[in-house]
């Protein structure tokens, strides 16, 4: 079980995997105690924008705190719509974050890096979930299989930008 019932503490550092979709727009707030990743939040909104959803994690974790960002990749680029990507727009509200940013990898290597945190060939569980602050990311990882003779998944809403954190 990767269940816990650890909840944010002020005492670690927080990691913020996004996920830039507009409708739900889902952010995991997670934090590394002793090598162990715990996911102490899920934040999920629909028609939303970066900027309302980097205003929420500031007043829910506190402004002029260091954030590290992970996630998607595509949110390093502008469009014809803006001349901030999300990261510019995320650093204008919280600017002590840090971010890692590279180029995603392929699903298979982000499923796998995920397997292995929740459990390795060696019985070790660096990958934990508090079951009842994160009910989206449970269902996710509970329901998320490989397409019918491919290598590729069916149902991708946490999995993916989980893995861009590890």
């Amino acid at each position: 079980m990767n269940n816990t019932s650890v909840e944010f503490s002020d005492n670690f550092p927080l990691k913020v995997c996004v996920d830039f979709n507009v409708s739900p727009m889902s952010w995991l707030i997670l934090q590394t105690i002793k090598d162990k990743d715990y996911v102490v939040d899920e934040i999920i909104r629909k028609n939303t924008n970066t900027e309302e959803m980097a205003r929420l994690v500031g007043d829910l974790y506190g402004y002029g705190r260091p954030f590290h960002f992970y996630g998607d990749y595509a949110g390093t680029f502008r469009s014809t719509k803006s001349r901030s990507t999300d990261y510019d727009i995320i650093r204008a509200v919280l600017p002590e974050s840090e971010f890692s940013l590279k180029p995603n990898p392929s699903v298979v290597d982000r499923i796998n890096a995920v397997n292995s945190r929740l459990k390795n060939t060696n019985g070790e569980q660096r990958l934990f979930v508090n079951t009842k602050k994160c009910p989206e990311l449970v269902k996710d990882l509970e329901q998320v299989i490989w397409k019918e003779g491919k290598r590729e998944i069916d149902k991708v809403i946490w999995i993916e930008h989980t893995a861009q954190m590890l």
